[in-house]
């Protein structure tokens, strides 16, 4: 036990040279590169948990702590995310004596590098027996330049649980112990809930390492690789019920540990349609350049540019925080010649000597640990990788799903690196007896210089104290709070963090899953104070507006809004409604469209058409779409039907399956629209009712329901397409028309170009040209580890020069490429 504090004050020492010189400034710098994103978004979580914990600790075990007050009025939030959890419960009585979130955030990081070190440093000494190459193990495995890689995800510094996993197993293999499964249990449940990713992850890393070390025993029936003691196992091991029993309980326990905590990320991945496909998957994936790809921070290969992406490498690299994997020159020629001496003097083991060799015993460890680190690196490519292996653990492995960047399977490469690094270091002192000290102190300095990070300019603490912040803490009652101007992404992570203080509900918040409604907010809130987003502000009760800027409503609307507080940074205003105020604010009506002309549709009518990517040198069929008009039902005049799915060899990275269906009125407005859209292994259903008499939309999502407005007859898509069709066309002619796309308000604008003759299929067809342009949205950034940017949708299109006025080719050019849309066949009315 001394041995093993001592050990750990080492680490914790080490953890804060590498930090440096963060150990001085816990309260006043913060342990990040950027202090919005990501860090700021964790570091409001951790202060979330640790608030929940000191106020109301059974919601913990109700599940109402997720109910976290962002997105507002969303519902278990706080599962949009890692939720910190258990790192909130080992960090609060810092928190309880000091109240200062900085600190434990910061006290948090230096903790994590060392607990991790430590874990590797337990696992490596059980494995190989050495001290000294257990303090190497440690070193690489603690300190790599992966974690430096993310500081911006404090949430991925949670590696201590993985050595530990494997430490267990291999006791369990040893043993076969009930106490010995449990442990192992316990521990994967626990990774599991410091970090869904390393959840996962490590699940994969056990299974791997469980198979190979079913498959040696099985074939070799040798010693164990924990310290040289021989198996009490017959042979035959995988028929060994103590081991089979082992084995489910294990995974009984850790399941039972994680699941009542992953409940709530079920109803997210239901309610707010979260998850990847494989094509998102592809961008957050490593390429084998990767490996040898430093951080910034590195002193020695970051900051010098050596093991950096240039524009003009050859290698095909990829750039971004998931990409710098490097684990240090010395770490892989260690693990090497680990490798390499154990197969070598394996081989001239007789039979007599493998019970008692130390190459023999190290063969498994090898084995293990080379298969361990051959799957982080293969799954680290991702779907471009061994794209059918990849392809079967989505489509098989519960959680799969939500994994973004299959760079992070690269930490099961490390745990690999560091083991076999232990087994080279061995090797080097039974080599060198005399002088292993000398050795182990030599290799330990090469690999903190290649990790080091010298002085890391951190930023300072964002401010969690603000007069706004105090100023709504004093107000009685609990009404939400919107900030604007309101975004889509690191903009709001101040107004998240600042409910902290004042302990509202905001409209705000800041992930990489967002509510189904939250684009329609970030649109109604971009017009503040206009009447419809005063409306939007009544509809969802909120009471407060904290504005870094002056708002000047409507003289129509001017009670709906008063002043409350004015400060250097910020004003806050406060929403007042009345019957009258409520009647002059809906009273305010949009302009009116023009009315639709003939109908040149009818039940009956079926169009389908290819859909090609044109982007790039790229020609090729992406998928199939077909719009029909069937029977309608009940009251509508009209029900329009579109289903679309992708192309064979489209699914196999990018599956898509949509059918939406909207029903209207006569005068073509919509009454209902339905999607249910099939993207990956992400579930989208989606409903919108539109009432146009009381200007409203109401969305529901996965049993989740907001009431949006909605514009003077504003139509949705897919009504929208077929409005179109009945206008007067002429050249120069424009028309305007308001758009609710899924709750968003927009507008289209088309103007008739004029008259041309396209070539479909070969033939000539004579067709209106129109180009239509969307107004008034607000666009997302491009999605983390992308390398497009956000920008307008650029569209042109070409109906039939007939009385039907049929689509015939549409082109698309997005962030995401072009496309051509192109008639196969058409039926007319029945």
């Amino acid at each position: 036990m001394r041995r093993t504090l001592l050990t750990a004050l080492i680490y914790v020492l080490a953890a804060c040279a590498f930090t440096w010189p963060l150990v001085l400034h816990l309260h006043s710098l913060f342990g990040a590169i950027d202090p919005t994103g990501d860090p700021a978004l964790y570091l409001w979580t951790l202060g979330w948990d640790l608030h929940t914990i000191s106020t109301h600790p059974t919601w913990l075990l109700t599940g109402r702590v997720f109910d976290a007050p962002v997105f507002f009025p969303a519902h278990h939030t706080l599962a949009y995310s890692d939720h910190l959890l258990l790192q909130a419960v080992a960090l609060w009585p810092v928190y309880a004596i000091s109240h200062d979130l900085v600190l434990c955030y910061n006290v948090l990081l230096i903790a994590s590098l060392a607990a991790s070190a430590l874990a590797m440093h337990v696992l490596a000494r059980a494995l190989v027996g050495s001290e000294r190459a257990a303090y190497v193990a440690g070193a690489i495995f603690g300190f790599a330049p992966y974690h430096f890689t993310h500081l911006t995800h404090i949430q991925l510094q949670a590696l201590y649980f993985l050595p530990l996993s494997f430490f267990f197993l291999h006791r369990l293999f040893r043993s076969e112990r009930g106490t010995d499964a449990v442990a192992l249990g316990l521990v994967m449940g626990l990774q599991a809930l410091s970090s869904i990713y390393y959840g996962l992850i490590g699940a994969i890393g056990i299974a791997t390492g469980a198979a190979i070390l079913v498959v040696s025993r099985a074939i070799s029936h040798e010693p164990s690789a924990m310290t040289g003691e021989s198996l009490r196992l017959e042979p035959g091991a995988t028929s060994n019920p103590r081991l089979m029993l082992g084995g489910l309980t294990a995974g009984a326990i850790a399941l039972l540990v994680a699941l009542p905590w992953s409940l709530p990320y079920l109803r997210v991945e239901r309610e707010a349609a979260a998850g990847r496909n494989l094509f998102e998957v592809a961008h957050g994936s490593a390429v084998l350049a990767s490996y040898v790809q430093a951080p910034p921070t590195n002193m020695l290969y970051g900051r010098t540019g050596w093991l950096q992406p240039s524009p003009d490498a050859r290698l095909p690299r990829k750039s971004g925080p998931e990409q710098a994997l490097f684990p240090g020159f010395c770490a892989i020629l260690l693990a090497l010649f680990g490798v390499l001496t154990t197969v070598a003097q394996r081989r001239s083991v007789s039979g007599e000597q493998r019970a008692t060799s130390h190459a023999y015993r190290a063969t498994t460890v090898v084995a293990v640990y080379a298969g361990i680190s051959l799957v982080g690196i293969v799954l680290s490519l991702g779907p471009d990788g061994l794209r059918p292996l990849y392809a079967f653990l989505y489509q098989s492995l519960f959680g799969m799903a939500a994994i973004r960047a299959a760079a992070r399977f690269s930490v099961l490469t490390l745990c690999g690196i560091a083991v076999l690094a232990a087994v080279g270091m061995r090797e080097l002192e039974i080599r060198w007896p005399r002088a292993k000290s000398v050795v182990a102190g030599c290799v330990l300095a090469v690999v903190g210089l290649e990790s080091a990070n010298g002085v890391i300019a951190y930023p300072s603490a964002p401010t969690l104290s603000t007069n706004a912040g105090r100023w709504l803490r004093q107000q009685q009652g609990a009404g939400a709070v919107v900030c604007v101007p309101m975004g889509f992404d690191t903009g709001n992570t101040r107004c998240m963090l600042q409910s902290l203080e004042h302990g509202r509900p905001v409209v705000n918040g800041y992930s990489s899953v967002r509510p189904a409604f939250y684009a329609a907010l970030v649109d109604a809130m971009r017009r503040l104070p206009s009447p419809d987003s005063l409306l939007t502000l009544h509809d969802l009760g909120v009471e407060y507006i904290v504005s870094h800027g002056l708002l000047t409503p409507e003289p129509t609307v001017t009670g709906a809004l008063i002043e409350r507080a004015r400060f250097d940074d910020q004003r806050i205003y406060q929403t007042v409604w009345s019957p009258a105020i409520e009647s002059a604010v809906s009273a305010v009506t949009d302009p009116v469209p023009r009315e639709p002309g003939p109908v040149p549709f009818a039940a009956g009518e079926s169009a389908t058409y290819r859909v090609r990517w044109t982007s790039g040198p790229m020609n090729l069929p992406a998928g199939e779409a077909t719009i029909s008009v069937a029977e309608p039902q009940g009251p509508e005049a009209f029900r329009f039907v579109m289903r679309a799915e992708t192309a064979s060899w489209v699914s196999s990275f990018f599956e898509a399956d949509a059918q939406l269906e909207t029903t209207a009125t006569d005068r073509l407005l919509p009454l209902e629209h339905r999607e249910n859209i099939v993207d990956g292994k992400r579930r989208i259903e989606r409903r919108l009712e539109f009432d146009a008499v009381r200007h409203e939309v109401r969305m529901t999502t996965g049993g989740a329901a907001i009431t949006l407005p909605l514009a003077t007859e504003a139509r949705d898509p897919l009504t929208a397409l077929f409005y179109v069709r009945t206008l007067p066309f002429q050249a120069g002619a424009g028309f305007v028309v308001p758009l609710s796309d899924n709750g968003r308000r927009s507008r289209l604008d088309v103007t008739v170009d004029g008259l041309e003759t396209i070539q479909l299929d070969g033939r000539a067809r004579p067709a209106w040209k129109l180009e239509p342009r969307l107004s008034e949205r607000v666009e997302r950034q491009a999605p983390r580890g992308s390398q497009g940017a956000p920008g307008s949708i650029s569209m042109l299109a070409w109906l039939s020069a007939d009385t039907r006025r049929i689509p015939l080719v549409v082109e698309i050019s997005a962030a995401f490429g072009s496309v051509r849309v192109e008639l196969v066949n058409s039926r007319d009315r029945e």
